[in-house]
This record gives C-alpha cells, sequence and structure tokens, in this order.
C-alpha cells in the first residue's frame, strides 16, 4: 500500500473515531495493520479504541507493539503511561520514558511522567503486599 493510501486510511480511521463509530475505525485500523504490520500508528489507534472497550489486555499489546515498532513514539508512549497509571502500574513505563528523557533531554511532557511516577513511588501509592 502507499504512503498516501495509509495515510487516508488512518485519516479516515481517526474521523470515525471522532463521530463515535469506534467500530468502523478500528476496520481501517486493523486493515492499516494487515498491509504493514510496522505501523506504529494504527497499533496505537487500536489501543485508544481496546481501552474505549474496557479491553485492557488488548490495549496493552497494541501499545507495547507500536513501542516495539517506535520506542520513541510519544502518542504510544503516553497513551500506555496513562493506562499503566489507572491500573496503579505506572513503574512499568519508567525505563521507556528515561529512553525518551536520553534522546531528548528537553520533552517537557516526559519530565512530568516521570516525575509523577517518583513522586507516586516515595509517597507509598505502589505498595506490594506479600
Amino acid at each position: 500500500m502507499k504512503v498516501t493510501q495509509m495515510e487516508d486510511q488512518l485519516k479516515k480511521g481517526k474521523t470515525l473515531f471522532a463521530d463515535g463509530r469506534i467500530d468502523e475505525a478500528a476496520e481501517f485500523f486493523l486493515s492499516a495493520v494487515e498491509k504493514d504490520r510496522n505501523n506504529k500508528e494504527a497499533y496505537n489507534n487500536l489501543g485508544v479504541i481496546a481501552i474505549e472497550k474496557r479491553d485492557v489486555e488488548s490495549a496493552i499489546e497494541c501499545f507495547t507493539i507500536s513501542l516495539e515498532i517506535d520506542p520513541f513514539y510519544k502518542a504510544a508512549l503516553i497513551n500506555y503511561t496513562d493506562l499503566l497509571k489507572v491500573l496503579n502500574q505506572l513503574h512499568i513505563a519508567a525505563p521507556l520514558l528515561e529512553k525518551i528523557i536520553e534522546k531528548d533531554p528537553n520533552d517537557k511532557d516526559i519530565h512530568q511522567l516521570l516525575e509523577d511516577i517518583r513522586n507516586i513511588h516515595q509517597h507509598g501509592s505502589n505498595i506490594d503486599i506479600d
């Protein structure tokens, strides 16, 4: 599939998603990953749709694949971190965020996310009970 066709497909999926037509949007994104297994944006969008459908396992899988394709893909990283925060598993995101900071030390969004992780850890919010 040519780049412009893929971009059109992603745009159509985003438009459908914005219109609340989630299942139809998912079809466009699924088609995109079938044609290009390295489409980080489509995997990220499928992760967002999985969250909308309350399918946490699928969301984690989609964000993980997106970040395996591009560990510096900020949209997927932020979405994955937000999900981990809800699941009280934010510490999992720390190594990923630290890689971003190494590459771009001036990224304020990522610095804030790392600060949030440190604050939660210091204040004992992630207490493990054996």
